[in-house]
């Protein structure tokens, strides 16, 4: 990672077009691509995002909502929270901004 050099090897991958249950096959929005990559590559990949989340992170650049590649801010996460915040707002009115 340090030099910057993926292997060639690592880059090959293999792709499929899977039609979506229930949608219109005649419209690009009725399929869905799979990609299957090689597990090196997929490995990288999370330790890049990791790194690059952390010194994001670090100087403060990512909003409080971002949920993507961050620890305890996952989808039910945030979902968790939302629901949180709508419930006090059932019970104390609109919240201020």
């Amino acid at each position: 990672m340090h030099e910057g050099i993926t292997p060639e090897d690592w880059l090959d991958c293999a792709m499929a077009v899977l039609p979506m249950p229930l949608k219109n096959y005649a419209v690009l929005k009725g399929y869905r691509i799979m990609t299957m990559a090689n597990i090196s590559i997929k490995l990288l990949e999370k330790l890049a995002a990791y790194r690059l989340v952390r010194d994001l992170e670090g100087r403060g650049c990512l909003p409080n909502g971002l949920g993507g590649a961050r620890l305890g801010r996952s989808m039910p996460v945030n979902v968790e929270m939302i629901v949180h915040r709508l419930q006090e707002q059932m019970h104390t009115g609109p919240m201020e901004e």
